[in-house]
């Protein structure tokens, strides 16, 4: 069920003290990794105490010079925003 797949591409935020912290290397190897972010503070629930800075990830990925930037126009052309934590908008 896990493995790589060449058309998904990646964002990787690592934080210290999350229930398992994997090895980078670990996450290169699911898929291209276009983003990838080691944070200095946070655990398990990171999506709710840092979320700012999972915000900030996720624009710096989709944003203008992102690795992700294609997926963001594409999506952008159906959508008028990316919809997360129950209604949240984030616009790029």
């Amino acid at each position: 069920m896990f493995g790589y797949n060449p058309r998904v591409k990646l964002g990787l935020s690592y934080f210290p003290r999350d229930l398992v912290v994997l090895p980078k290397v670990y996450g290169r190897t699911l898929g291209e990794v276009v983003f990838e972010k080691v944070h200095g503070s946070g655990d398990h629930f990171a999506a709710f105490e840092k979320l700012e800075s999972l915000v900030g990830d996720l624009r710096s990925m989709l944003g203008e010079s992102g690795g992700a930037r294609e997926v963001a126009r594409v999506l952008n052309g159906r959508e008028e925003s990316f919809r997360f934590d129950g209604g949240a908008s984030l616009y790029l």
